[in-house]
Order: C-alpha cells, then structure tokens, then sequence
C-alpha cells in the first residue's frame, strides 16, 4: 500500500479534501523528514477554529472570520502595525494573542498579578477560614484550596467584579471542567443535556461580565485604557483581549467562547 502511495502521490504527502477542512497526511519516510523541516506550513490538530467550535461552543455566525482576508482587514485596520502571515487563519488570531501574552503577562507586569494574586488569596483564606483560637475543620481540602487559588486567580486578571456579577462564577467553571470530557468528544446534546447546559452557564456568565463591564467604564479616558490594571477590566490584557475580538468581528456569544475558551487553557 505504501508502494501504491508514493506511486500516486510522489510528493511527500498526500492532500485529502473534507467538507469544511484541508487535510494533508505525510507518508512514512521521507514524508515525515520533510514534514517536520517545513512544520511552520502546518498546524496540529485541533486549531483555535476546532477548539472554540467543538469545545467551547462558537456557532456558524462567527466561522466567516477564521479567514484570510477577513484577519487582514483587521490587521490594515486595528492591529497597531502587527502583522501575521501563518497558512492557518486560526495561528493568526493566536498570534495576535501570543503578542500580547509575551507583551503583558511579562516582566514587571506579571510581578503586579503575581502581588495581587498573593493579596487575594490570602483575602480568600482569611474568609473561609474563621480566625479562632480552636482548629477549624474542612469537609473538603482539596475543594477549598483549589477555589481559593481559582478566585485569587481570576481578581488578579479579570478584576473585581467577576464574582459580583457572577456570584457562582466559581462552581459554574468546575462544573463546566467535569462536564468537558463528554463535550470534547462531541457526545451528542440530546444525550447529555445536563453537560452542555453547565458550558452555557458560563457563556452566559461571560456575557452578563463583559456587558457589566462595558457599562461601568470609560473608554474615551486613555489613562485609564491604558492603564496596566483596574478594577474593572482588571488587566490590561484582558481589556485588549476583549477588544481585539470585538474589533475582529466576534459576535456577542462568540466573544464570550473565546473569553471561556482562553480561560479554561
């Protein structure tokens, strides 16, 4: 069968054509040495497209901006002279993501979360935990620590008005995290409705934030746009991330899966 491959397809891999994606397999041997000298040309699967659509719910009406032309208008247009020229229309969102992961959660910056995450986690134990002369007994460890990390976490990024806005945002998040397993095997809705209904939670979390936020914040004001932290938007990546896939065209509900989708990761 091999023999028959490289009689057929004497390149190094083999184009094979699905509804809706490009697939390219590379055959053994020399197709795999070349793959990997040329691996920029390629990306694994599943891409930014795959993984907002299967795992964290983009619908239809936003799949028209994982296109070429479509991220290259933003780029001539909002994308402050960055450029990106990746085969894969989701790298180039990434990209952009990437830029401002390395610009902003970095250096300096990074040292001011990592200081409001120490404050607010130290906030959190001191609310759990009664201060008392007498031992103070935990139904569940493991639960308590890992919500206190999540909530100091989440107010060091996003700011101070998650938890207002959203007051079971934290439950919301692990329920959705055991709920994952069947959703990113595309087990069907109707056979796990409970399952899909813990990621809409979220999604509508996510949009009752950003619309709160919008609401309370004064973008005409530079300082404060571009001010690295307030309590609002919390940090300034966040209020660029925000930003950056209002200006790309996202949806509202679309806006909301990217922001579950870079939160879960």
């Amino acid at each position: 069968m091999i023999t028959l491959s490289r009689t057929r397809f004497p390149g190094s891999t083999v184009p094979l054509s699905l509804p809706g994606r490009n697939l390219s397999i590379a055959l053994p041997g020399d197709g795999v040495q070349t793959l990997f000298r040329h691996s920029k040309e390629y990306v694994p699967v599943p891409g930014l497209f795959d993984a907002l659509s299967v795992f964290f719910g983009l619908t239809a009406s936003d799949f028209a901006i994982f296109d070429h032309d479509h991220i290259e208008a933003f780029e001539d247009r909002d994308a402050e002279g960055f450029r990106t020229n990746h085969a894969d229309p989701s790298r180039r969102i990434i990209e952009h993501q990437r830029r401002d992961f390395t610009k902003f959660l970095n250096g300096d910056s990074l040292r001011e979360i990592m200081k409001r995450f120490s404050h607010n986690f130290e906030v959190e134990l001191r609310g759990q935990v009664a201060e008392s002369s007498s031992p103070t007994q935990l139904p569940d460890l493991y639960r308590f620590v890992r919500d206190a990390i999540f909530k100091a976490e989440v107010e060091a990024l996003y700011g101070e008005h998650v938890f207002s806005v959203c007051p079971t945002f934290c439950e919301d998040f692990w329920e959705f995290y055991d709920a994952f397993p069947v959703i990113s095997r595309k087990l069907p809705r109707w056979m796990f409705p409970s399952k899909y209904q813990k990621r809409d939670k979220m999604l509508k979390n996510f949009q009752a934030w950003r619309q709160h936020c919008h609401s309370l914040f004064d973008w005409n004001n530079e300082e404060l746009v571009n001010s690295d932290y307030e309590p609002i938007w919390g940090t300034r990546y966040v209020r660029r991330m925000v930003q950056r896939h209002e200006k790309l065209g996202f949806s509202d509900p679309g806006i909301s899966t990217v922001m579950l989708g870079y939160l879960f990761v």
